[in-house]
């Protein structure tokens, strides 16, 4: 039923909107337009604001004259999100006069009157938002009074509320925290219980949703339940910055999203864990797992959510990247800096995030020029990263990019601080200080001062980094080697064929990974001892399966199990056979047991699985085309992996010579790798399990 309000709602909204589209533009071409009158009805009202979200999303199109009225923000330049929240603060009566009101138009501003059935709330969404989700279906609804988080917290129980906010944290499948920010600052969080929701998709985090649904009063607080209707309004917005607190302050930010600095965490438990800073200590309910390297005593940057259960306070942990190494945590509200700056001044590192182990994890590739300034980050190219360390004079070091636990992680030298002085871009090595000149390939490739060979260009377009250096107009580019891979600077022109398309990504965390002593790492520079993940998975236990995944993306990073015929491959061989093992069933679902469960390794643009019981590798053997197991990543693991959607399968081979995982079932139930054109008879569709 709350599905069926939903799509109503939506679809309601849209031909409301759209009939509303029509009479506006009809009217709008008939008279002249005073500044913040779109539609040209002689009010200042949410269709104004519908208006200009629609053109922002490219879903209409607006006259010169409507594009005017528009652009209350600034000179008549362009028309953004900045434009829709100056509106909303007008109406509001937050301003009483819009920042472009010298501009003349042709009607006198005494024409225009308020819309006054529209809210007056005077908490605005932080107002660092600044895009509109194009792919939504759903537009705002003009029609319902939309409340403030912190009226909704102070309402009567049972009522029947809207209210906006951003998505900051999702945890349990069934629990959402949205917030809003107040002009000074004030941060307001909202727990909404919407396990539908949550399944539907319609809690991505960062984006702002409108929700309506009645207050319960949950431990001391109120929250939204009966969710009768949401709105996603805008994705990918800028993450609203944890507050700062400690432990003996936690209890006056319930239900927001927090950061215990400096703190030390007690012995793990999955039901519950002390963590101590100097003012206390509080229980972790439920925590996730502590990642590789984090442990009891160590002291971490905890990012939490605090919580009441009767009339303790509690604090819930939801992902092991919470636990951040100590002094890592960026507040996202200070970690950039202005494009614009014309200062000279070198010594523009001022990130506060402390790199201590030898490597790091990245975050969401930055979509921005304003985003990479002044914070530690890894400049990519075809899944390698620039060495920040001290290469030889040949060439700039490509590092290898691993994936994680699905995060993507690299050596902790790959670490770039990017600085912008005097209208040029500077790449300066995080560990050593000293920074990267275009000498790349004959010469010195670092310099201790800044000199003009230091000074980059750097532009952005459709997803992808350009960097070049002003003083010789080259290109920096990825030169793929028979031995070794490496950075250099080009001329446009030359080796076209060179990879020059640049990812940015930050540095989120960092940690230690233990190396393996024993073995040569020379010859075997790939081996991934951070996929064993703390010996979760055991031999002998039932391991359930739940859907099953229908793209590659899904499996990466994540545990599985491969099926053929109703047959799960096993971590395990029979003289040069892969064993199969069958499904199993009971009243809780379809399971197998833990030494069919596989980790989905990506890595130098291949797959590899790797298996959590044996703690190996499976892949071709190269010799009769059977199976073999490896301790360590090498050429026979490398695998291909596609997903075929007339049949819902996926097909895996061997990336050294084609040959296709199938089910053989002539001698005895295995798995082995066989050409695509030798015994057709034999079963290659693969159906891939996530498993719980």
């Amino acid at each position: 039923m709350k599905s069926i309000k939903r799509l109503l709602c939506v679809v309601l909204s849209i031909t409301m909107l759209a009939s509303m589209a029509t009479a506006i533009a009809s009217e709008s071409d008939a008279k002249a337009l005073s500044l913040g009158d779109v539609d040209g009805d002689t009010y200042i009202s949410m269709r104004d604001v519908v208006e200009i979200q629609r053109y922002v999303a490219d879903l209409t199109d607006l006259s010169d004259d409507q594009k005017k009225a528009a652009d209350v923000d600034e000179p008549y330049e362009n028309v953004n999100m900045l434009d829709v929240v100056t509106i909303q603060k007008y109406i509001a009566q937050l301003i009483s006069e819009f920042p472009a009101e010298s501009r003349e138009f042709n009607d006198s501003e005494n024409d225009i009157q308020h819309d006054t059935d529209i809210s007056s709330s005077s908490d605005i969404i932080d107002t660092s938002t600044d895009t509109l989700d194009t792919s939504s279906d759903t537009e705002f609804d003009t029609t319902v009074d939309v409340v403030s988080i912190k009226d909704v917290l102070s309402a009567s129980v049972g009522a029947n509320l809207t209210t906006r906010g951003q998505v900051c944290y999702v945890y349990d499948g069934n629990t959402v925290i949205i917030e809003e920010v107040e002009e000074d600052g004030t941060v307001n969080g909202l727990m909404i219980f919407d396990k539908e929701g949550i399944a539907g998709g319609f809690y991505e985090l960062n984006s702002i949703v409108e929700v309506t649904g009645t207050t319960k009063l949950y431990n001391g607080s109120n929250e939204l339940t009966d969710i009768s209707s949401i709105a996603i309004m805008s994705k990918q917005n800028k993450p609203i910055a944890p507050v700062e607190s400690t432990v003996s302050e936690l209890k006056e930010h319930i239900n927001t999203v927090a950061v215990i600095k400096n703190c030390k965490l007690g012995a793990y438990d999955s039901n519950s864990s002390n963590v101590t800073d100097a003012t206390g200590t509080v229980v972790s309910y439920k925590p996730a797992m502590y990642p590789d390297g984090v442990t009891e005593g160590s002291a971490v940057d905890l990012v939490c959510l605090p919580t009441m259960y009767k009339d303790a306070v509690q604090i819930r942990v939801a992902d092991k990247s919470n636990y951040m190494p100590l002094g890592s945590f960026v507040d996202t509200d200070s970690e950039t800096a202005s494009e614009t700056d014309t200062s000279t001044s070198t010594d523009t590192n001022t990130s506060p995030i402390e790199i201590t182990g030898n490597r790091v994890v990245f975050g969401e590739p930055i979509t921005s020029l304003d985003k990479i300034v002044n914070r530690p980050v890894a400049i990519t190219i075809s899944n390698e990263a620039l060495s920040a360390a001290e290469p030889n004079s040949s060439y700039a070091g490509a590092l290898d990019i691993k994936t994680v636990e699905g995060k993507l992680t690299a050596s902790s030298d790959c670490v770039y601080i990017i600085e912008h002085v005097a209208g040029s871009y500077l790449l300066k090595s995080h560990a050593t200080g000293k920074y990267l000149t275009n000498n790349v390939k004959t010469e010195s490739v670092f310099s201790s001062e800044i000199t003009e060979a230091a000074y980059m260009s750097i532009t952005f377009a459709s997803d992808l980094f350009e960097i070049s250096s002003i003083n010789q107009e080259r290109e920096l580019a990825l030169f793929i080697g028979e031995n070794k891979n490496s950075f250099r600077w080009y001329v446009s022109t030359a080796q076209t064929s060179l990879s020059r398309d640049v990812k940015i990504y930050p540095i989120v965390s960092s940690y230690n990974e233990e190396i393996d002593t024993s073995t040569d790492t020379a010859t075997d520079t790939t081996s991934d001892t951070s996929t064993d993940t703390s010996g979760a998975i055991n031999a002998n236990q039932k391991v359930y399966l739940t859907n099953n995944a229908t793209s590659v993306d899904q499996i990466i990073g994540k545990k599985v199990v491969l099926t053929i015929k109703n047959c799960a491959v096993i971590g395990e061989l029979s003289g040069n056979n892969g064993v199969a093992r069958d499904i199993e069933s009971d009243e809780d679902g379809m399971y197998v047991d833990g030494k069919a469960v596989f980790t989905v390794v990506f890595e130098n643009d291949s797959y590899y699985l790797y298996n959590e019981v044996s703690k190996k590798y499976y892949g071709y053997k190269g010799n009769n085309s059977y199976t073999s197991l490896y301790n360590s990543i090498c050429n026979d693991a490398m695998l291909n992996i596609t997903y075929n959607s007339s049949n819902s399968s996926f097909l895996i081979s061997s990336v050294v010579n084609t040959h296709e995982l199938s089910f053989f079932s002539s001698t005895g139930n295995s798995f082995r790798w066989y050409e695509p054109n030798a015994f057709t008879d034999r079963s290659r569709d693969v159906v891939i399990y996530l498993v719980d």
